[in-house]
């Protein structure tokens, strides 16, 4: 082959890996992993951190960042009562102001990022000590947490209520998940837990607020956002209409 006709190819060769590295880098930006997600979430900086509930053991954590992909929120779902972390979704190209109000309107509160991810891990590590994993998805999110210093939160929680899980079946559980998640609280003994059924809460007849726990105030799916625009983090990540 002549001397011109090497450099030649040499040149193509080089201008089609150059092409590939940028149909790459483009499909990042259009299909992002969860992976890519969290990378660009720790590059950029906090926005806020909201929590919605907690009144009942159930806290919606939703922690924004901006990125090169624009802010991105990461939604937790924590039971502090009984199962640790229950879920956690992805929201991106959210308009921030329409989550602020989202927020305000069903009287949440703006937290700091250390108290999110304290809360984040109390949860985690008291449900897995009786036998309950955290949402799949936990420990490839939490990175987004990488530069915050959780000494910094001075708040301390129980799990749980007087020293004992207490199970409130939510209305998305099936009766298959209901009996796996009590067969796990036997292993306690009897007496160690408690249960409670969308308001009947055994053994007591007003177990200090329980009883007027409502099917309503679940907020597993996220659904006044809409779920449609939410992802379960193994799946692609999804634009978020309602919110941009």
């Amino acid at each position: 082959m002549a001397k011109d006709e090497r450099k030649r190819q040499k040149s193509l060769a080089k201008k089609k890996k150059r092409e590939i590295q940028v149909r790459k880098e483009a499909n990042k930006v259009r299909n992002p992993t969860l992976h890519d997600l969290v990378k660009a979430m720790q590059r950029g900086a906090w926005y806020a951190c909201y929590e919605i509930g907690g009144e009942q053991g159930l806290h919606n954590l939703m922690c924004v960042r901006n990125s090169s992909m624009g802010p991105i929120c990461f939604a937790f779902l924590v039971d502090r009562y009984c199962l640790g972390i229950k879920n956690a979704e992805v929201l991106k190209s959210i308009d921030l102001a329409r989550l602020s109000e989202w927020v305000q309107e069903r009287d949440g509160r703006k937290v700091t990022p250390a108290y999110a991810l304290k809360l984040i891990t109390f949860a985690m590590e008291e449900a897995q000590k009786i036998g309950f994993a955290p949402h799949r998805t936990t420990s490839t999110m939490l990175p987004i947490f990488i530069d915050v210093d959780v000494t910094e939160c001075k708040d301390t929680f129980e799990f749980g209520r007087d020293g004992k899980p207490i199970y409130i079946s939510g209305p998305n559980e099936s009766e298959y998940e209901q009996s796996e998640i009590l067969n796990t609280l036997s292993k306690l003994g009897s007496g160690n837990y408690h249960f409670s059924m969308l308001g009947a809460f055994e053994g007591s007849a007003n177990p200090g607020g329980i009883e007027s726990y409502d099917e309503g105030e679940d907020f597993d799916e996220f659904d006044e956002i809409d779920s449609s625009d939410t992802i379960d983090s193994t799946a692609t990540v999804v634009d978020a209409p309602s919110l941009r």
